[in-house]
């Protein structure tokens, strides 16, 4: 399904304002006499002294800079963006147009001197040949997570049951075969120097498909927009992050998860005597390389290039301004450069936050308050919020409070922001005070969630039908307990998770009583104790959650939301009741805040606005509590800290 490109083309505008953010790993400055540009600027007559511009210590070579050019959008503007800092920053830079394989051999023979897009699943094997040799220098990792892979458009699914599973791709091969490929079906890859080992997939995977190298990134997109017309099956190289994704509805093909192993040996994986049995990473690095010179020669530009980073965000912005907009790379760079001062000024300076901070001293200084609710990844989040806040130079106060009540709370002036609104359990609530003029719906995570019934999957062995509801109905006596007689028994979760669960079980007629937790730790300690021995249990459950990492289960598939199933008996299967109907599978996660916060504190506002959690931050934030064991203000400690660039370009801007 294509998407509007006059509306993609304004969000790519709108991202090139609003993409500033950072590095996880910010190295803190090297010291002065070895990687601080310095430079003293002469009283002007007025006594007042002009900025000093940035250049490049004396310790740093005159030579140039000199940065490969590839054969992909956001690389080709990228690697401008990367120059003209460096240029703002004193240095002399030169652009050569490279092969993204032989590039790393490049830089061992001291003919490149830094690779700034290092993909792991195209790039990682030949990168990491020659930083073993020591020629070349891993130096840094981006806050993006990549991936590459089989990718089709969306409509493809109609065609072949079954995707995106892998062996159903290769058992409607037929469907993409070509006159070039004859009985076998064609998969278009991206250009040869992106080795990514298709043919060596293909083979030890036994597939009925041909490779068809493109001769570009540009052809991958023409030939998806001439299949997209009417709806011809194609399967082709794809990745993330990417302006496609802004573009079509698609999915990567999802092939055997990839270990190291899988590349190298036979052993590994389903076929015994080949390699390579296995998709790419799903979570790949991007990656700064440089040569093992650099740091050496150009001690300051090596630092500063060791505090740049670019996140999912960015790259495709950088590649939409390019692939979809039709702009050149360096007209796309310098405006990316225009857009995003504050934050690779801060990269050259070391000092990311500074801007920001002074901004943040118009703002009040009464302490802004933020809620403590009772469940772990909004614990954590909330002093993660909250630490963000203080860096930039405010005053923040945290307040146990009710999950339902707390947005009145804020229209009492009792609060000042919620970072977790999330749309099953809390959406009603929220909304309605968002109706009342005094919450402010201000941002949405990237973040997509579900709140819904759940079992672990071993009670499919138990109960035939699961997931479907009714059958989970008809298997109501397995649930029964003391507590419920012949009723099944709901385990939901505290009664402030408002989630219109009675009401379901009343409106849909099922056999079945609610029984509130009385805490998070409550369920898990339930779902513990029902897995020693598979006792059926069906609990409340969400996601991003640490549960999915450590138990296999299923929501159960209700009869599919709608707003009017909550308001209007007529909607659905019961003529006299609401809430027949299952909660929202693909729900959102808000930040509100008071209606007089962005005037109290506008600096502040805008920071908040820029604050973007999505699914894995939300996991791994409950993991540390609920499985690690570890207090939510030390996990919230170490968040930030491993995520320092990325919440100081929040700040920046």
């Amino acid at each position: 399904m294509i998407k509007s490109r006059t509306v993609v083309a304004a969000l790519v505008a709108f991202a090139l304002l609003a993409s500033a953010c950072g590095d996880d790993e910010e190295e803190a400055p090297a010291t002065a006499d070895a990687t601080e540009a310095t430079t003293e600027a002469a009283p002007a007559d007025d006594e007042t002294a002009a900025p000093a511009e940035p250049e490049a210590t004396g310790a740093d070579s005159s030579d140039p800079i000199r940065i490969p050019l590839h054969n992909w959008s956001s690389q080709l503007v990228g690697a401008e963006v990367v120059g003209g800092i460096l240029e703002e920053a004193g240095f002399s830079v030169e652009y050569v147009p490279s092969d993204s394989q032989v590039v790393y051999q490049s830089m061992c023979d001291g003919d490149i001197e830094l690779v700034h897009e290092v993909w792991e699943g195209a790039f990682g094997v030949a990168f990491q040949e020659q930083v073993d040799k020591g020629c070349v220098l891993d130096w840094a990792t981006h806050n993006a997570v990549t991936r590459e892979e089989w990718w089709y458009p969306i409509y493809v699914e109609d065609q072949c049951p079954g995707l995106p599973d892998w062996e159903a791709l290769n058992a409607c091969a037929h469907l993409f075969a070509t006159a070039e490929t004859g009985d076998k079906g064609r998969f278009l890859g991206g250009p040869v120097d992106w080795l990514k080992g298709d043919e060596e997939r293909v083979e030890g995977l036994g597939m009925n498909f041909e490779v068809i190298n493109a001769g570009s990134a540009a052809t991958l997109w023409a030939e998806l927009d001439a299949a997209s017309v009417d709806n011809t099956p194609i399967v082709l190289f794809n990745w993330t992050p990417n302006f496609v994704e802004a573009v079509y509805e698609g999915k990567f093909i999802e092939f055997p998860a990839f270990e190291d192993a899988c590349r190298t040996d036979p052993a590994w994986g389903t076929n015994a005597e080949l390699t390579h049995d296995c998709g790419n990473p799903a979570d790949g690095y991007l990656k700064t390389g440089v040569g093992e010179h650099f740091p050496e020669k150009w001690p300051t530009a090596a630092a500063i290039v060791q505090r740049m980073d670019f996140t999912n965000p960015m790259l495709a912005a950088m590649a939409a301004a390019v692939d979809v907009d039709g702009k050149e790379a360096s007209e796309a760079a310098t405006e990316w450069l225009a857009a995003n001062e504050d934050l690779w000024r801060g990269w050259i300076s070391g000092d990311v936050a500074a801007p920001a901070e002074a901004a943040a001293a118009a703002d009040s200084s009464d302490p802004i308050r933020i809620p403590l609710h009772n469940w772990s990844s909004q614990l954590v989040g909330a002093e993660v919020v909250g630490g963000i806040l203080e860096a930039a130079g405010y005053s923040v106060e945290y307040v146990p409070s009710d999950s339902q009540v707390v947005y009145q709370s804020m229209c009492d002036g009792d609060i000042e922001l919620v970072h977790e609104v999330w749309e099953g359990a809390f959406g009603v609530a929220f909304q309605e005070q968002v109706d009342k003029g005094c919450v402010l719906d201000w941002a949405t995570h990237n973040a997509v969630t579900r709140e819904e019934w759940w079992y672990p999957i071993y009670v499919e062995d138990q109960c035939p039908g699961l997931p479907d509801w009714e059958a989970l109905n008809a298997c109501a006596h397995l649930f029964a307990t003391a507590e419920t007689g012949d009723k099944g028994r709901f385990l939901g979760g505290p009664v402030d998770w408002l989630k219109g669960d009675e009401e379901r079980v009343e409106g849909l007629g099922m056999n079945f009583e609610v029984i509130n937790a009385g805490s998070a730790a409550t369920l898990w300690a339930e779902l513990d104790a029902a897995s020693v021995d598979n006792t059926p249990i069906v609990l409340f459950n969400w996601t991003p959650n640490f549960v999915e990492a450590v138990y296999e289960g299923k929501f159960i598939e209700f009869p599919a939301f709608e707003d009017a199933c909550r308001t209007d008996p007529a909607w659905g299967t019961n003529a006299e009741l609401t809430h027949d109907c299952g909660n929202p599978a693909d729900g959102y996660l808000k930040t509100g805040v008071g209606e007089h916060f962005p005037e109290k504190w506008p600096t502040a506002a805008a920071i908040v606005q820029r604050m973007d959690f999505t699914n894995p931050m939300l996991a791994a934030m409950a993991a540390a509590v609920d499985v690690d064991g570890k207090e939510a203000s030390e996990a919230a400690n170490e968040w930030l800290a491993a995520n320092e660039g990325l919440w100081r370009g929040w700040i920046a801007g």
